[in-house]
């Protein structure tokens, strides 16, 4: 029986699937939400939108060529934000961040964006904060938004394949079956151990 399920299991990759679980999490939040008009990325990250089922104009403007802390761009020109795994880059006062996003997007526009938690450091040595989805909030609400949501991403067992995948374990059949077993283990730490945060914002 350990063999068959060895045998059948499929070749994963632990970032792809952090990746899918976040899409399918903002799918669910934002499944009565209408998308129209025009959407700025600052983390090169229209495959997301797309994943979003946004169909309008995607404009990118992502770090680190632009400095989304001053976005060259005139007030309200966007309907959606999408910061995804930027901010912990962009310097010691994030709050600017939010204030930012929140001029650049028109009345009832909605921002997205989402950090890491449970992570390493990483593309060393701009890499400053970690956030918690509260922090998050704050930070966001502070600005002027309104949450509609927050969210977590990955537990203990996602970031233990992320490791094991460092070390050559990617797409493997092992690489599946550990990722189940940990994911049983793990599942209840979602929310107090997760690799990625983020929220839903309105303007």
């Amino acid at each position: 029986m350990i063999k068959a399920i060895f045998f059948r299991a499929p070749k994963v990759n632990a970032d792809n699937e952090l990746r899918r679980m976040q899409t399918d999490e903002l799918v669910r939040i934002l499944a009565q939400t209408e998308f129209a008009g025009t959407a700025l990325s600052v983390s090169g990250s229209a495959h997301l939108l797309r994943g979003l089922r946004f169909e309008g104009t995607i404009e990118d403007l992502s770090y680190p060529e632009y400095d989304c802390r001053s976005i060259p761009r005139p007030d309200a020109s966007y309907s959606m934000y999408l910061s995804d795994q930027v901010l912990e880059h962009v310097g010691t006062q994030p709050d600017v961040v939010f204030s930012e996003a929140f001029r650049l997007l028109k009345k009832d526009g909605i921002a997205i964006i989402s950090t890491c938690l449970l992570n390493p450091i990483h593309m060393a040595p701009t890499d400053y904060l970690r956030f918690t989805p509260y922090g998050i909030q704050e930070l966001a609400e502070r600005a002027g938004f309104t949450t509609i949501q927050h969210f977590t991403i990955g537990h203990t067992g996602d970031f233990i394949m992320q490791r094991l995948g460092g070390a050559g374990m990617d797409y493997t059949r092992l690489a599946s079956v550990l990722t189940r077993i940990l994911g049983r283990v793990f599942r209840r730490s979602a929310h107090t151990n997760p690799i990625m945060v983020g929220a839903v914002l309105r303007k």
